[in-house]
């Protein structure tokens, strides 16, 4: 009689035969193992029951032992991604902030020369009396509304030097009045002081008229008004 011979055809992919199961190395041969013990047991039934129970139990524990395997390479194959991903997105941070530092407006570099505070004036104020001709420089602090009870008059307020407040009535019936007077214009002038209060009044700031002498006048950015 011829011999028939039978040839197996084996697997090359995957574990157990199955195609694209891929398990660690060792876990095939306890799986394959234990159905060999599975396929002895079933021979010897009837026996004893006791064989099929304990290669139930084999089965089990094989299966359980090749879950916690898969799921042990799968927890590290995420920690990995998780761990690539997250070296990613502190690489992104990092160049993301070189370019916003770099995109920045560079800062406004210190004034290397401070403004320099106004030497204070340790003289002593003028002593003026009421009724003296008297003439100086000041700066405007507040512009008041005129004087329209005849004759009319341009009122301001003016400090010196000494910190003194001075009362300007500027004569517009008979000078021109100062053009576009406004806080923190510096004039000089010269006219009749007439005391009054902590700071007084300063007048007669026009042509001389009734026997006054010179008169007097103000002068603002190089224009005299008399």
């Amino acid at each position: 009689m011829a011999r028939r011979t039978t040839r197996r055809r084996r697997t090359a992919s995957g574990s157990l035969g199955i195609p694209g199961l891929k398990l660690p190395r060792g876990v095939p041969t306890l799986v394959r193992g234990v159905g060999r013990l599975f396929k002895g047991s079933k021979k010897s039934a009837g026996a004893n029951a006791a064989p099929r129970g304990s290669a139930w139990i084999w089965v089990v524990l094989g299966l359980a032992f090749a879950a916690w395997v898969a799921w042990d390479a799968l927890g590290s194959r995420r920690n990995g991604i998780a761990a690539e991903t997250r070296a990613e997105s502190a690489e992104f941070t990092e160049v993301s902030g070189k370019a916003r530092s770099s995109n920045a407006s560079p800062p406004e570099p210190a004034n290397p020369e401070p403004a320099k505070p106004k030497p204070s004036n340790t003289s002593k104020p003028p002593a003026w009396k009421d009724g003296d001709w008297v003439r100086g420089d000041v700066v405007v602090t507040k512009v008041l509304p005129d004087d329209l009870d005849p004759p009319r008059h341009q009122r301001f307020l003016a400090s010196d030097a000494w910190g003194r407040t001075f009362l300007f009535a500027h004569n517009i019936d008979v000078a021109r009045r100062v053009e576009n007077l406004a806080p923190g214009d510096e004039i000089r002038f010269r006219g009749e002081y007439k005391l009054k209060g902590q700071g007084g009044v300063i007048h007669w700031t026009h042509a001389p008229a009734s026997g006054r002498g010179q008169g007097g006048w103000i002068e603002r950015a190089g224009v005299t008004y008399r």
